[in-house]
């Protein structure tokens, strides 16, 4: 029983780490997962705030867009 008790919390510290990884955060660069115009674009976030994020869209000299957070997909660096 002891032995069940601690693989539940494996499994839930790998679950949160990997919930953790998704998180878009200031900094990192995210994909653009829209159907629109600048699908699959990656772009920096400059900042975060509830569910929208502000990013540099590389037309014009980087300009700053909003965007739902739901559209974004973290990358790896």
């Amino acid at each position: 029983m002891c032995a069940m008790n601690k693989l539940s919390k494996i499994v839930q510290k790998v679950y949160a780490d990997a919930q953790s990884a998704k998180l878009v955060r200031p900094g990192n660069k995210v994909r653009i997962l829209d159907d629109g115009p600048m699908c699959d674009w990656v772009v920096d976030v400059t900042e975060v705030n509830g569910g929208i994020a502000r990013i540099l869209v590389p037309l014009l000299g980087e300009r700053e867009a909003l965007i739902s957070m739901e559209q974004l997909e973290r990358v790896q660096a």
